[in-house]
Order: C-alpha cells, then structure tokens, then sequence
C-alpha cells in the first residue's frame, strides 16, 4: 500500500533559478531522487520537469523550453560543513591552477562517488553518506570554478 510518508522519503528538493523561453528568471525547487543532482534530470529521458515556483505554483515545464537552471549556492553551502572551505574539500591550495582543480575534482570524485560501492553489500547509512560526500565535493568544485570564471 503507497502511504504519504515513504513517498516524501523518495524524493529531495533543490532549491533553483530557472529560466524558462520568454520569462525572466524564477526561484524555485526541483523535485529530485535522493542521489539525484540537477545535471542528472536535466539529462534523463523525461521531457518535461514538476517544478514548484515560490509563489507555491506547481508547473510542469517542458525541458525544451528551459534556458538555464542554477542550484542556489545557499543549498550547496548547507551541504558542506561550515568550518570547511571548497579548497579544503577539495584538498588542494588556493593558489591552484585551474587544471589542478579538475584534477583534484575528479580524482576526489573518484574515491568517495557511491557508485564506486555498487558491488560492495553496504548499509544504506554509508551510501548515503557516499552521496553526501560526492555532493560536497561537486559543490565545492562548482563554487571554486564559479568564482574563478567571475574573476577571470
């Protein structure tokens, strides 16, 4: 029997900026899966996305229509601890060079990413925190490269 409570469990929300053909940008929240990032249902096979606008609307909005989404970085910050700098997660200097940070990115994404435990018979609790740590690592290479492409 489908009950209410292990329905929401199913699903995340990612607060957005979204901007649709025609219209200027809108906050609002993409409904995802748990491990879900934004880029993944953006290129998943589904043509049209549920999202909810802060007026508390519900629309459903066809991919091709889209121009652009942002996660907003007060999401991403919330996903990292407070007292750790992206450069920390990230384990490199301030003063890398943009090619360090990629390769510091992926090679960080290599060891925590949840599909490295696919074919280990894990607690969910540690997949979880996989996700979680793979989160933290993306945010923190989002906000490096964001920042580095404004001062550039």
């Amino acid at each position: 029997m489908f009950n209410k409570s292990s329905a929401a469990r199913l699903t995340r929300e990612a607060q957005i900026e979204i901007t649709v053909n025609g219209c200027k940008p809108a906050q609002a929240t993409l409904f995802l899966k748990p491990e879900q990032r934004v880029s993944d249902v953006l290129n998943d096979e589904r043509g049209f996305l549920p999202v909810r606008f802060a007026s508390g609307r519900t629309m459903v909005v066809a991919k091709t229509s889209i121009i652009s989404i942002v996660e907003r970085e007060a999401e991403a910050a919330k996903k990292r601890p407070q007292n750790q700098s992206p450069y920390d997660v990230l384990r490199i200097k301030e003063t890398a060079s943009v090619e360090e940070i990629k390769r510091a990115f992926k090679q960080r994404m290599k060891s925590v990413h949840p599909d490295s435990l696919v074919s280990l018979d894990i607690d969910d609790e540690i997949k979880e925190a996989a996700i979680a740590a793979a989160q933290r690592v993306n945010a923190a290479y989002q906000t490096i490269m964001a920042a580095r492409s404004v001062n550039a």
